[in-house]
């Protein structure tokens, strides 16, 4: 058995299987969030660090241009339909395209039929 070659995961990734797309991760402030964030700018991706509390994702964003990569820390409340918006268009004008958008910020809602949520 041949086991896989192992990096330091503070490096970017020998392999950049992601260079130069961009994501859009929401609750990437801490926890999982800000981890998928920097897997992504790990593999090669700009990222856009969306969350609720700004001194995180900044922090967050530091992280993610020590790997080499272009980051863009934005404070969304992604239960604010305009907010969303407003975040997906700066995303747009800073990078041009949006390629994986992962959808981690949990919003707590009154629970209603899935097709009356916008």
């Amino acid at each position: 058995m041949r086991w896989p070659r192992i990096w330091d995961t503070s490096q970017p990734s020998p392999n950049m299987k992601l260079k130069d797309q961009v994501a859009i991760v929401t609750g990437s402030g801490r926890g999982i969030g800000k981890a998928i964030a920097l897997a992504f700018a790990r593999e090669g991706s700009h990222v856009v660090l969306a969350a609720r509390t700004e001194p995180e994702i900044l922090t967050a964003a530091q992280e993610v241009q020590r790997l080499g990569r272009r980051a863009l820390p934005l404070r969304a409340d992604i239960s604010r339909e305009d907010e969303v918006r407003e975040m997906v268009h700066k995303a747009l004008e800073t990078f041009g395209r949006i390629d994986t958008l992962v959808n981690n910020a949990g919003v707590l809602t009154p629970r209603v039929p899935l097709g009356q949520v916008s």
